[in-house]
């Protein structure tokens, strides 16, 4: 395979290291640390994104999401989310609540941000991930919050549609992560072609 031919979002030593640790000892703060770094790479602050930590959805809430990207765009003193991630380690007593954890912060976003119609939403299992456009749906006892895959089936809690950052599949995130950016995503890997046909 050629350098400029994707096979996986693990495209430096850095996320190699943090990847590896992530499957080594499957403890939250390192599964946050690998997506915490590939979001920085794709999301520069030269380009005037914010990439923040444990970060109240609305400014307001004692709650946390895991990973706030935001913009300074067009005007510097005002910040835009882009996206907010949500993670979890890989164990089956925390994924159903995964899902349902992104929705109520994005719920307090709309609330606290009336005139946003939609955020970008990615829900972290380990090291696989899903994304999602979140729509605002207002109605009269306030705002319900709604997930759109930006792949997969439209299913909640469907393991199988968690794609694994190390695997050629991890192009659908970086796909829908360019989108968000406004960049265009890498050629797509000739490989999607038999995975999707088996």
């Amino acid at each position: 395979m050629g350098a400029s031919t994707f096979q996986n979002l693990l495209s430096t030593p850095e996320l190699v290291f943090l990847y590896q640790n992530a499957v080594q000892d499957n403890i939250e703060y390192k599964v946050s640390a690998f997506w915490q770094h590939y979001l920085a790479l794709k999301f520069p602050p030269e380009k005037r994104y914010i990439i923040s930590h444990e970060h109240s959805p609305d400014n307001r809430s004692r709650r946390r999401v895991d990973i706030l990207v935001q913009h300074l765009f067009p005007d510097p003193s005002v910040a835009t989310t882009i996206l907010m991630t949500e993670c979890k380690r890989r164990c089956n007593s925390k994924f159903n609540d995964l899902e349902k954890q992104l929705l109520g912060y994005a719920e307090s976003y709309f609330r606290a941000n009336p005139n946003i119609g939609a955020v970008g939403g990615m829900t972290v299992w380990g090291t696989k991930a899903r994304v999602w456009t979140l729509e605002a749906n207002w109605n009269r006892d306030g705002v319900v919050a709604v997930f759109i895959p930006r792949f997969g089936p439209c299913t909640s809690n469907d393991k199988a549609w968690y794609i694994d950052a190390g695997h050629v599949e991890s192009w659908y995130i970086e796909e829908a992560v360019c989108e968000m950016t406004g960049s265009a995503p890498p050629p797509r890997p000739e490989e999607l072609d038999e995975y999707e046909r088996s």
